[in-house]
């Protein structure tokens, strides 16, 4: 198909179905692309505005959220039905200490958005927790053993992670807590 984004990167991209689009995000550039099943477009201006930062991206409440905006690595945009991008004020979330927070992934569950981080300086990683709406900052935020979560997935909606020590861990409610862990050696 002509125009066919080929700018990808394991460490930057995401995938998501939105608007009856396949909405993918080329995070080595600062574009996210869409595919209507005949061609390839480029997203209302702002959705993700950097380069080289990951644009992880989910649906929730009719909105499509997406990380990496702005030139930060822990800011969220979110965009309508109408394609209208919102860069302030509600379904927008800048995750605190953004230096040293990187998103991982955004999931969603039935009342909000999980956000998974890694800290590249040293220091702990986090999960927050974010009802898609409030501005003033995510709702919850719980902090890791560990460097950050890797990965996450929900299943039943309750989110599980695989954290940066191996840790393979379930939310229940009121923390996180480790279901099991890989072998691995200090």
């Amino acid at each position: 198909v002509a125009s066919t984004p080929t700018n990808f990167g394991n460490r930057y991209s995401d995938l998501e179905v939105f608007n009856s689009k396949l909405w993918i995000s080329e995070g080595v550039y600062d574009d996210v692309a869409n595919y209507d099943g005949s061609s390839w477009g480029t997203e209302a201006a702002g959705l993700a505005a950097s380069a080289s930062k990951p644009h992880m991206m989910c649906v929730y409440a009719n909105r499509l959220y997406c990380s990496g905006a702005t030139g930060s690595n822990s800011v969220i945009y979110s965009m309508n039905t109408a394609e209208t991008v919102v860069t302030s004020s509600t379904n927008t979330v800048t995750i605190t200490d953004e230096n040293a927070n990187i998103i991982t992934f955004l999931r969603p569950v039935s009342n909000g958005i999980w956000i998974g981080t890694v800290n590249t300086r040293g220091g702990k990683g986090h999960v927050y927790f974010w009802d898609g709406a409030q501005s003033s900052g995510v709702n919850s935020s719980y902090r890791l053993q560990s460097a950050g979560a890797l990965a996450g997935v929900v299943k039943d909606d309750v989110l599980y992670i695989m954290d940066a020590d191996g840790r393979l861990m379930y939310f229940n409610g009121g923390t996180l807590v480790e279901l099991d862990r890989l072998p691995v050696k200090e």
